[in-house]
């Protein structure tokens, strides 16, 4: 794949069905720690014989390094996170003995996707008996503070790096010495707890807030958790005491604390984007966590798509946040038929991710839809680095162009424009056994610069028949405007040499559009017309309907890509009779 690749952007790679755009992602979800585990119904033609390999190569402000990986080694897990996305929807068989038979029940149903580790359930050790007597009338104070405590999961995921603290404040000789004073003070305050919590003097917690560990502490817990300068000490002597009595224990928490935080998150977000009458639930296996969906048929294709892209979004952001890896993102045409809005919604969230990871993400959606499909608010060309798998050179002549374009330009209500609009369209852009010369009539318009030659069929015929060889024989520059017209004409063409009577012909060339033409000639005259000939009709008819914009500009019609497609490609070739080697001549046309 030789394409450039950006971080920081979302790297389109737009190419047409069959030019190997599954073969990339079977290549990335093959990587595993070590090597590239290619499996071999996956290789080419089923051949086991077939060796793997995968290379990239960056480029950074470091230099360039190229990274491989095969069906021994793996250099690439050792600098990226990789991680794939893609339509989850399978089938499945479920299998009930009845007797001597045995009855298998296909289904479809979806993956379920794995979005982080599962952690052991681990709490804070909660406040014993003989810790509220040590705090006398002022138990309720302790009991209120560490329940701010136990209920902020925020506060507890961040206290996982505080081991160090904790010991190195444990250590000082005069740590003893602050605390008395600090507890002396609450044992010996006149009033209840509340009265306590209301009027406490702030100077008395001045001398520990002055130690380097504890006003660590206290900044981080004041941040998370509101607090006030008495419920800060409390909780710190508390926990100090709870770290020492097990300090893996403690980290154990922690670390259930970021889990839990983590599930919830999930939770929350799947619950805004689930609009389905069935829930997802989430389910830990094999210390594993995943969210399970319900059967395929309670969600519609888009929420189904839509709902496994972002948990698997969800999943990998999980896992880059823990690791010091680069990451690389590849979506497999998961949104290529999902509505306008669940892309919108799609793109946001990618955009999200982005700016979460920056330098350190590359995302790479893979795709056969033009670009103009996902240009939005949300993506607008800033995020958007569009690339093309097949390298392709369609070089629309501006002549051609502006030659099409003139006919929309034309005046209707004008009696000599409507005339001359009427005969391009008749003469020279559909099929027609009669030639005209139109050459005069399109000489007062050749200051626009268009070719007022093309206005015989033998000059115009000669040009599209250039450019439709360029294109039959695979070249990678060719006029696709001109390839356009030519197979419209070639499939007027092949329909008129079937006609049998005067009337048919005269019918068939009395009626507007080719669509039209051919839907005649099989409901009055019973002709069958091959449904390829519906179909590729999309196209010519779109390079043919371009029109000159207030700024005197003619945009590109977004046919241009889709005559790459293998199938439109095959198509055209049978159309034509084409054979590999043979060139078509002007008579192909006639």
């Amino acid at each position: 794949m030789d394409v450039a690749l950006f971080p920081n952007k979302i790297n389109l790679v737009i190419a047409p069905n069959g030019f190997g755009k599954t073969s990339l992602t079977t290549a990335f979800e093959a990587l595993n720690a070590n090597c590239l585990a290619v499996k071999d119904e996956d290789k080419y033609q089923e051949n086991a014989k077939l060796v793997p390999f995968l290379s990239i190569t960056e480029e950074d402000a470091d230099g360039i390094a190229t990274y491989c990986a095969d069906g021994e080694r793996n250099e690439i897990a050792t600098h990226f996170l990789t991680h794939t996305i893609h339509s989850r929807l399978g089938v499945y068989a479920s299998v009930k003995r009845i007797g001597r038979a045995i009855p298998v029940t296909k289904y479809m149903n979806i993956q379920d996707v794995e979005v982080g580790k599962a952690v052991e359930q681990v709490s804070f050790k909660s406040v014993s008996k003989k810790e509220k007597e040590a705090f006398g009338k002022k138990k309720l104070l302790l009991t209120r503070s560490m329940d701010i405590f136990y209920g902020n999961l925020v506060l507890q995921t961040k206290l996982k790096d505080f081991g160090a603290a904790f010991t190195a404040f444990h250590a000082q000789k005069n740590r003893g010495a602050l605390i008395d004073e600090c507890m002396q003070y609450i044992l010996n305050f006149h009033g209840t707890s509340t009265a306590l919590a209301q009027n406490f003097d702030p100077a008395v917690f001045g001398k520990i807030e002055a130690d380097e560990h504890y006003a660590n502490f206290a900044n981080l817990y004041r941040m998370y958790a509101n607090a006030d300068r008495l419920q800060t000490f409390i909780v710190f002597h508390q926990l100090m005491d709870i770290y020492h009595q097990d300090a893996k224990a403690f980290k154990k928490a922690c670390e259930y604390a970021s889990y839990l935080k983590f599930r919830n998150f999930i939770e929350s977000e799947v619950c805004v984007l689930n609009n389905t009458w069935k829930a997802l639930k989430l389910e830990e296996r094999n210390g594993k966590l995943y969210v399970v969906y319900p059967k395929a048929r309670s969600i519609s294709n888009g929420q189904r798509d839509l709902l496994t892209f972002f948990v698997d979004l969800l999943g990998f952001n999980a896992k880059m946040l823990n690791e010091s890896k680069k990451g690389i993102l590849i979506i497999d045409e998961i949104f290529d038929y999902l509505d306008d809005a669940n892309i919108l919604v799609a793109q946001y969230y990618l955009t999200r991710l982005l700016k979460r990871h920056k330098d350190n993400l590359y995302i790479i959606w893979l795709t056969h839809l033009a670009q103009e499909n996902f240009r939005s608010k949300v993506l607008n060309h800033k995020v958007l680095n569009v690339q093309y798998l097949k390298p392709v050179k369609a070089m629309p002549n501006e002549c051609m162009k502006k030659f099409i374009a003139l006919r929309q330009a034309l005046n209707k209500n004008d009696a000599t424009e409507n005339d001359l609009y009427d005969k391009i369209s008749h003469y020279i852009l559909h099929y027609s056994p009669t030639d005209m010369d139109l050459t005069e009539k399109l000489r007062p318009y050749d200051i626009r610069g268009i070719r007022i030659s093309w206005g015989r069929q033998e000059e115009f015929h000669t040009y599209l028949i250039e450019e439709l060889n360029k294109y039959l024989k695979g070249e990678e520059e060719y006029d696709p405007y001109a390839v356009a017209v030519a197979v419209r004409l070639k499939s007027e063409v092949n329909v008129y040499k079937r006609l049998t009577t005067q009337e048919q012909r005269d019918a068939f060339e009395q009626t507007k559009e080719t669509k039209k033409k051919f839907e005649k000639m099989e409901h009055d005259y019973g002709f069958a017309i091959p449904a390829s000939y519906f179909v590729i009709a999309a196209i010519h008819n779109d390079a043919d309907h371009i029109y000159i914009d207030s700024s005197g500009n003619i945009p590109d019609a977004s046919m241009v890509y889709k005559l790459e497609h293998l199938v439109i490609r095959n198509i055209v070739k049978s159309m034509f009779g084409y054979t590999e080697g043979m060139t078509i001549t002007k008579d192909a046309l006639r």
